[in-house]
């Protein structure tokens, strides 16, 4: 079997209290965040859209979206660590903004080399032989496949740390079939991090952006390795 890794990409999100209107293109420039070609860019995206509820917008290199509760920064049309500094940067820009919760997701599609293999691996990762014996299905008349598959890792505690400040890590992973190549495998590792409650603003700020940094820069080594280790093993 053959793998083609068709794209990559990677988006960190934030779980906090924010105003969609203050996130403009402006602002990101008045912060520093972004130049003035990006700036251009982001306005003339079709898609734009700043109001109190929801704003949104992209460039080719990173794609802005936030709400009351949420806000997200994720790559483009192509892979680029600069979204990893305008997350970080930008949230350290909104200290007062408290952020409980941050994942980094990395996703990736492949095109697989042919359809037995492609099957072979849907098939070991959910054995179909199990799910048949559950619904009574005669091989003959129906089929069961792999559709989609969301796994959580057990939390990590970081027992060195005090207790008010320890922080929970979870990873998920999703498998499902793609939607840009056939025969093709789309896989999202989350990188899900609850942040402590910390009191002071600007210490908030630093956790979050050295958080943002050490797991985008281990994801991005680790995340395609993992899910080529998978693709491989379920093909064996």
């Amino acid at each position: 079997m053959r793998l083609k890794q068709e794209e990559f990409s990677a988006m960190v999100v934030a779980i906090g209290n924010f105003s969609p209107s203050q996130i403009t293109p402006n602002w990101l420039l008045e912060k520093k965040l972004i130049g003035e070609t990006d700036r251009e860019l982001a306005l003339s995206d079709k898609k734009l859209l700043i109001s109190h509820a929801l704003t949104q917008y992209s460039t080719d290199t990173f794609n802005v979206n936030v709400q009351a509760n949420v806000l997200s920064v994720g790559t483009s049309e192509k892979f680029s660590d600069l979204v990893r500094d305008l997350a970080a940067g930008l949230l350290s820009s909104l200290a007062s903004s408290e952020v409980s919760a941050i994942g980094v997701n990395f996703s990736a599609h492949y095109h697989i080399s042919d359809y037995e293999s492609y099957h072979r691996i849907g098939d070991k990762i959910t054995p179909k032989a199990f799910w048949m014996d559950v619904f009574d299905i005669d091989e003959d008349k129906s089929n069961v496949g792999l559709s989609a598959l969301h796994l959580q890792i057990a939390p990590i505690s970081r027992q060195h740390m005090d207790p008010k400040t320890r922080l929970t890590q979870f990873r998920r992973i999703f498998i499902e079939a793609s939607s840009r190549t056939s025969p093709g495998i789309y896989l999202l590792l989350n990188n899900h991090v609850e942040v402590p409650s910390i009191h002071d603003q600007y210490d908030r700020a630093e956790k979050v952006q050295t958080l943002i940094n050490e797991i985008w820069d281990q994801g991005v080594v680790d995340a395609p390795t993992l899910f080529e280790k998978i693709l491989n093993s379920a093909a064996a």
